[in-house]
């Protein structure tokens, strides 16, 4: 499936540039076995760090026995870790069914609201973005990762005054992204990369 090993962990993905399809066969501090997570990560907010932005966790924890029992479940839990990051790939074939996806999330919950801004930035949808990011800046909630996402918010908002191109924002922050976590560059000479499907460089 063209899926990368994240180091020596258990983390293995999918690099579709602007975002990635993640697949975590979680360990236990209380026991040896597995559970299994698959989702998408967006890389729109940078950091250096690795999250489950959609999706979450697909299969409860299998314990290890022996390696004979294990090596069945090892298999049943890569069985369908493929199959739930198929359905990523056939769910967001391109940042424009991402982001029509993220715009039916409402903004009870700020990450969904950003991430929905920002999907909507990669396609030149400004209107639907500046929306989001004003939902956001009303927000009146003190918690550290709120003021600094609001902070970003106004930068991404100041940009877009000033007349910066709408994708060129988010390409961006997700360079910045890709960076911190230490993944290849985005080929910005691609045409996908302008509609915001962008290509990686090896």
């Amino acid at each position: 499936m063209g899926m990368q090993r994240k180091g020596q962990s258990r983390v293995w993905f999918v690099d579709r540039g602007w975002w990635l399809a993640v697949v975590e066969f979680q360990p236990s501090a209380w026991s040896k076995g597995s559970y299994l997570n698959v989702a998408a990560m967006w890389l729109w907010n940078a950091k250096d760090y690795w999250s489950f932005d959609e999706g979450g966790r697909v299969e409860s924890f299998r314990e290890f026995k022996d390696a004979e029992q294990f090596s069945e479940v090892a298999e049943a839990l890569a069985v369908r870790a493929r199959e739930e990051v198929q359905v990523l790939l056939q769910r967001f074939p391109s940042m424009a069914a991402v982001a029509s996806h993220l715009r039916r999330h409402s903004d009870d919950n700020p990450w969904h609201t950003y991430h929905a801004a920002m999907a909507a930035l990669a396609i030149g949808d400004v209107d639907h973005a500046q929306k989001r990011f004003r939902a956001l800046l009303a927000v009146r909630d003190e918690a550290p990762f709120m003021i600094a996402l609001q902070e970003k918010v106004k930068k991404f908002a100041e940009c877009l005054a000033s007349g910066a191109e709408p994708v060129a924002v988010v390409a961006q922050e997700v360079e910045k992204a890709r960076a911190l976590l230490k993944l290849g560059p985005l080929d910005t000479t691609s045409s996908d990369h302008r509609q915001g499907d962008a290509h990686v460089q090896r």
